[in-house]
């Protein structure tokens, strides 16, 4: 899924990838959710929480701050490392359900 590049032998500097392509952190105050983004966030939550036995919690608290935009895709991802399970998730946010606020 991701991994810092600065985890890979010979890197120097911490890059978030996502299957293999650089993603780029975006500021969430940035970013401008539709009502249908807000709830796919919200289930994505949800299912990972239920899939791996975690509280809502503490996938909210790994989301925080890790959205990015991983060209080509107009998608955007929380990618987020939850060390309890030494996994790393993510949770997309189609194109139709955000936008750039200027």
């Amino acid at each position: 899924m991701y991994i810092p590049n600065d985890l890979a032998p010979g890197a120097c500097t911490s890059q978030v990838m996502l299957n293999g392509r650089p993603a780029r952190r975006v500021a969430l105050h940035t970013i401008q959710f539709t009502m249908q983004g807000m709830i796919l966030i919200g289930q994505g939550m949800l299912a990972l929480a239920d899939r791996h036995g975690l509280p809502v919690q503490l996938l909210r608290d790994r989301m925080k701050f890790n959205l990015f935009t991983v060209p080509p895709s107009e998608s955007v991802y929380f990618l987020f490392h939850v060390p309890e399970l030494d996994a790393d998730m993510h949770v997309e946010i189609p194109a139709a359900h955000w936008r750039f606020v200027v």
